[in-house]
């Protein structure tokens, strides 16, 4: 049973592998349910300005770090 998700942050409740949801493997992958609100911790997000893939430490997180989200806004 994993302990982490793929972001690092610590899974609290074990016994589904989720803190949000029943999540399933489909053909080897990890699938979250419709709408679970953890779902983000496991995805790999593009960078919107750099188009570099990174793990989002926070939900809605859309640049890789605070260079790139001052380069695209314009600061």
């Amino acid at each position: 049973m994993r302990t982490h998700y793929r972001n690092g942050d610590e899974i609290t409740l074990q016994e589904n592998g989720c803190d949000g949801c029943s999540p399933m493997m489909i053909n080897g992958v990890l699938c979250h349910e419709q709408g679970c609100p953890e779902a983000w911790r496991d995805c790999v997000k593009e960078c919107l300005w750099c188009r570099r893939e990174f793990r989002p430490e926070g939900e809605g997180q859309e640049f890789c770090d605070d260079e790139c989200a001052a380069a695209y806004g314009g600061w």
